[in-house]
């Protein structure tokens, strides 16, 4: 979807409100619904401070066990959809840079090894041209990949590239 500043609102208050929204779809069940803004596509100009906003709103998030008290974020379903998600995660790394992950995730209020716990992980794509990858497979677990575009048509162009994912979203201001 494509989002705009409404009249008499800034930029700032909606890449905010973007922030939110994208992290809360990314950390909810999981990264595991169909809604998750998984290829946020955001203009170029303004990649580094949304990507740094999502980042921040990422390392606030706390994972474990649902039913701890500081818990915002639980498990993926099953082993499998834990394999898939660390194996897609190693191959989008290929055309992206990290900006997000916690290294040594230790899961609260899990026992050892109960549970199948994957950080909330956000990659950037600078080169979204050169990129197969992230067009063409979707990571259905706590992960993003923001994406570069330079105007609307490219933007548009990217949108179509997307055979992996059922939702894209675009942020601009213009």
């Amino acid at each position: 979807a494509a989002r705009r500043v409404p009249p008499g609102q800034s930029c700032a208050a909606l890449v905010c409100a973007f922030g939110r929204g994208a992290v809360r779809a990314l950390t909810q069940k999981g990264g595991q619904q169909c809604a998750a803004i998984l290829r946020p596509l955001v203009p170029r100009a303004m990649l580094e401070d949304v990507v740094g906003l999502l980042a921040e709103r990422l390392a606030e998030t706390v994972v474990g066990n649902p039913v701890a008290d500081r818990v915002t974020m639980g498990p993926v379903a099953t082993r499998a959809q834990r394999e898939e998600v660390v194996s897609k995660l190693a191959l989008l790394r290929g055309e992206a840079r990290v900006a997000y992950e916690q290294e040594a995730l230790v899961p609260v209020g899990a026992p050892e090894g109960k549970g199948y716990y994957v950080s909330p992980t956000l990659l950037v794509v600078h080169d979204s041209e050169a990129a197969k990858h992230v067009h063409e497979h979707e990571v259905f677990g706590p992960a993003a990949t923001v994406l570069a575009y330079d105007n609307l048509e490219h933007a548009a162009h990217l949108v179509r590239r997307g055979g992996g994912g059922l939702v894209a979203a675009v942020y601009c201001a213009d």
